[in-house]
């Protein structure tokens, strides 16, 4: 009898995320792994129980990745605030024209999983509160205008780029994606701008609660 195929599992794990990535999970059979692969069905179930567990551990690599990358290029020398703005254009670049229908991994899977999956929502819950606490991090780092909430504008930011990652499988323009990262940093040194904001909020909640304001 012929012995399984020994294979690379980081590398059989890569090429899994890239496979689930173009063509989303549920489209994605054992048979398309197992070509893709070039192993055999026995390989694969015996490094992973299913295509389920295949597929959380390609959001885990691929969360790891992502947060990691945010992380070194928001501590690179030089002020806060210009290592934040080369983060968000960056994204913006990423997620304009062609190369903007590929999504992003966790916005695709978060529009095809959510919310029947509840183990890949609170993964992706996971780490969009782990990129949240990242933008804290670097907003106490920068002057921001007074009376700012920091983890608001943190959470803001974080909206912002899965908003635009959505936007991108629609091949925006690089112009639309820029301004909009552009608005978004002039929101946030805007002193006038946060403060009118501020109490139109205010001003809605009172509204909605009928003048009560505990």
């Amino acid at each position: 009898m012929a012995r399984p195929r020994e294979f690379d599992v980081d590398e059989a794990i890569q090429k899994a995320m890239e496979l689930f990535w173009d063509r989303g999970y549920h489209a994605t059979s054992i048979s398309d792994l197992t070509d893709v692969l070039g192993i055999l069905r026995g390989s694969l179930y015996k490094a992973f129980p299913s295509k389920h567990s295949l597929l959380l551990t390609t959001l885990d690599r691929y969360r790891i990745d992502a947060l990691d990358d945010i992380r070194s290029q928001l501590d690179r020398p030089g002020s806060a605030l210009s290592s934040l703005s080369e983060v968000l254009y960056s994204v913006a670049d990423s997620c304009s024209g062609v190369a903007g229908r590929n999504g992003c991994f966790i916005a695709n899977l978060t529009l095809e999983m959510l919310p029947h999956d509840r183990v890949i929502a609170d993964r992706i819950s996971r780490h969009y509160q782990q990129l949240t606490d990242i933008f804290e991090e670097v907003l106490e780092r920068i002057e921001l205008p007074s009376g700012t909430t920091v983890p608001a504008l943190a959470q803001l930011i974080v909206t912002t780029i899965q908003g635009l990652r959505v936007l991108g499988k629609t091949a925006p323009s690089r112009q639309l994606t820029r301004s909009t990262v552009e608005l978004l940093l002039q929101f946030m040194t805007d002193r006038s701008r946060l403060e009118r904001a501020q109490v139109e909020s205010a001003i809605h909640i009172q509204h909605l609660t009928g003048g009560i304001i505990e």
